[in-house]
């Protein structure tokens, strides 16, 4: 599980943490200097999610993860600079569901 500084600050994303109700048992982290509630995606909840927040869709698992390879393999040497920067599997989820659901790429400070 990513509990990296750089991991939180990708989460702290108003859309994602109104999402976040049934998920906040571990959600608490030293953030800015103060303790604030976070929900920090694991890779299985990036892949739970997109197949529940998107039913209209129909994704399954195979589907996913097939999109995700295709997502990986497809890219221009700009995208794969910018895949490659990410350093756990959770922040490349993060980064998929961003880029293919709400057409936002991370910039390292916020999403775009």
């Amino acid at each position: 599980m990513d509990i990296s500084k750089k991991y939180i600050k990708m989460c702290d994303w108003t859309e994602l943490q109104q999402k976040c109700t049934p998920y906040m048992e571990n959600a608490f982290f030293r953030y800015n200097n103060k303790t604030i509630p976070i929900w920090l995606p694991s890779q299985d909840q990036w892949q739970e999610m997109i197949i529940n927040c998107f039913p209209q869709q129909r994704i399954d698992f195979i589907a996913l993860a097939l999109d995700f390879s295709d997502w990986i393999q497809g890219q221009t040497f700009e995208m794969r600079q910018y895949t490659e920067s990410f350093t756990s599997m959770e922040q490349l989820w993060m980064a998929f569901v961003m880029y293919k659901f709400h057409d936002k790429q991370w910039n390292g400070e916020k999403w775009n």
